[in-house]
């Protein structure tokens, strides 16, 4: 009689093979589920969440995305605060208070309001920065606002060389005289300390990418930008695999069994 004992790989090449190929895929597998799962709830309640009002900060992140400051095109100072502008960004004592903002002609503060001009109109705003109201001033200047100044305590525009003055609410802007009127202090614009432009520019930068973009871009690949689709696919065919080996071994065992 011959007695032999079952040596240790007595399982099939194949099969082991199939388990192992199986496994690591499922490892693999679970970790983009898991990833895809995530970031999916986290873009059904992105509203509920305000993801589209939280801004990434990591400089990482901010740098692979290409995000970099824009340069300070104006800023001016008065009454210990400061409005500057970057790009069309605009910033009040480093706090950022209006987009979409083309040029800056002016800031003063005048009767505990902050008034901004820009080249079509002014901007009006709480000493905390809030906004009051915007005035568009095109249907009734000739050109641009050149400059924003103030002639015993009430605003003064210039634009095409004559001065505008507004009323004691600031609500209404009439031709009033020559912009060499004596008596007018003319809003100037000053450079900010090398310091304060810095924190300009990484304000400015961390601005630039919402958490739901980024959350975006993970659920769907883009965030590896041209090799997102490429790895979508690579997790499909992963998935595909998992399926096919599983059932295979399924089928295996049954047959055994």
């Amino acid at each position: 009689m011959n007695t032999s004992t079952r040596p240790d790989n007595s399982i099939p090449k194949r099969r082991r093979w199939l388990r192992t190929v199986h496994r690591w895929l499922g490892i693999a597998s679970a970790l983009f589920v898991l990833l895809l799962s995530g970031t999916g709830i986290a873009l059904n309640h992105s509203h509920d969440w305000r993801l589209d009002q939280r801004f990434v900060q990591w400089p990482f992140l901010l740098d692979a995305y290409g995000i970099n400051a824009a340069p300070l095109q104006a800023s001016f100072a008065d009454g210990g605060h400061r409005m500057s502008l970057l790009g069309e960004r605009l910033f009040y004592d480093g706090r950022l208070v209006a987009e979409s903002v083309m040029q800056l002609r002016g800031f003063l503060s005048l009767d505990g309001l902050h008034l901004v001009a820009t080249a079509q109109g002014i901007v009006l705003l709480t000493p905390e920065g809030e906004l009051v109201e915007r005035l568009d001033l095109t249907s009734v200047l000739p050109e641009e606002i050149d400059q924003l100044g103030e002639w015993r305590g009430r605003a003064v525009i210039s634009s095409g060389r004559e001065a505008y003055l507004g009323d004691a609410e600031v609500t209404r802007f009439e031709r009033w005289g020559d912009a060499q009127e004596e008596g007018i202090r003319w809003s100037v614009a000053s450079v900010p300390a090398e310091q304060e432009i810095a924190l300009l520019q990484e304000q400015f930068r961390g601005r630039g990418l919402t958490v739901e973009r980024l959350v975006a871009d993970l659920h769907s690949g883009r965030i590896v930008q041209s090799a997102g689709p490429l790895l979508m696919d690579l997790i499909a065919v992963f998935l595909i695999i998992l399926s096919v080996t599983g059932l295979m071994l399924w089928l295996r065992r049954s047959r055994r069994s």
